[in-house]
């Protein structure tokens, strides 16, 4: 499931209009996707919350979602290459940091703090 955090969608837009080798298409993505599994798990470990939803089934989904389901059960195959390649540096590469710079802004790790500056 591809995903970008606020401030790299800005950050990559200002990046694209300060820099004329920037032409073409990018995809608009974080670096590493992840699974709705994953993601699910990220959120509750970064909000200090149980994670209690069970997994429901694809057909159950299916019959209460109908075409809708597809937006939870299909993959999305995108990549950041191309804009990595072309020099972009994510603020908020992997998905915990994203979730903690939204959620959690002050925490700190190994690095330094995710605060924005």
């Amino acid at each position: 499931m591809p995903w970008i955090h606020e401030q790299d969608v800005i950050d990559m837009y200002v990046y694209a209009v300060d820099n004329d080798t920037i032409s073409g298409d990018y995809n608009m993505v974080a670096p590493q996707p992840v699974t709705n599994k994953q993601l699910t798990q990220a959120i509750a470990k970064v909000l200090h919350r149980p994670l209690w939803l069970p997994a429901i089934p694809a057909f159950a989904l299916e019959l209460a979602l109908g075409e809708m389901s597809a937006m939870v059960l299909n993959s999305t195959k995108v990549s950041a290459q191309k804009i990595e390649d072309a020099g972009f540096k994510f603020s908020y590469p992997t998905l915990v940091w994203a979730l903690t710079g939204i959620y959690s802004p002050n925490q700190t790790f190994p690095g330094g703090s995710l605060k924005q500056t």
